[in-house]
């Protein structure tokens, strides 16, 4: 059975595709290993700073009293003796 010139392509398209991910994945790890110590606290240091803007910009999110029927059970939940793992003791 002759497969259609196009899913052949279609084929050869894909894994070409996930070659090139495979190898820019592979070549990221490499810099990534290359990179000083001091590179990585920079970028770390910079990450930080980008959760702390991004933590003041959107605010935890206040809960309603439409929320309460759910997250009363939830919360309580963690305390209950289903999950006491003293039997496992």
């Amino acid at each position: 059975m002759r497969r259609c010139p196009s899913a052949v392509r279609d084929d050869r398209d894909r894994w070409l595709r996930r070659l090139y991910v495979v190898f820019c994945r592979i070549v990221e790890g490499l810099a990534l290993l290359a990179r000083s110590r001091a590179s990585l606290e920079v970028e770390l240091l910079a990450l930080r700073h980008e959760n702390t803007v991004l933590r003041r910009a959107n605010p935890r999110a206040r809960l309603d009293w439409v929320d309460r029927p759910f997250w009363t059970p939830m919360s309580t939940c963690g305390t209950s003796p289903c999950l006491d793992r003293s039997w496992t003791r």
